[in-house]
């Protein structure tokens, strides 16, 4: 009996866990998201000063809660969001529209896509049984 009150604490603990790291992956995406989206917006409007603000306020977003994203999800997708976040500076600073938006979106999309790949659908759990079967 003492076997299973023991089993069934650890496999509470592990639910806990799952569930908090998933809880503040998509608190940390979608803070990144809006502070995002809140800087292009300023971006658009041609206020480059508060762009500039709003951009800095990204990039020290990004360098906070970065290191807490790294515990739970794949590296390479955040160091491609660390990536480009640290281009937007060099684009804002050159007004290159282009690249700027370019830059913010695929930022976005790349908050999007690991929200999808973190997020335990059938799908996702399925498909990391198959890769790590060989079919």
């Amino acid at each position: 009996m003492s076997r299973l009150v023991v089993a069934m604490v650890i496999i509470g603990l592990i639910i806990g866990i799952c569930v908090f790291s998933l809880v503040s992956t998509y608190r940390i995406c979608n803070q990144i998201d809006a502070q995002a989206q809140k800087a292009l917006e300023f971006y658009l409007a041609e206020d480059y000063q508060n762009a500039e603000v709003e951009t800095q306020k990204l990039k020290n977003l990004w360098q906070e809660k970065e290191h807490t994203l790294v515990l739970y999800v794949r590296h390479n997708v955040v160091d491609e969001i660390g990536t480009n976040v640290f281009k937007l500076q060099s684009y804002l600073q050159y007004r290159d529209t282009p690249q700027y938006t370019a830059c913010i979106q695929t930022i976005q999309s790349l908050l999007e896509d690991l929200l999808d790949s973190e997020t335990p659908f059938y799908y996702n759990i399925l498909s990391s049984f198959i890769a790590q079967q060989g079919f």
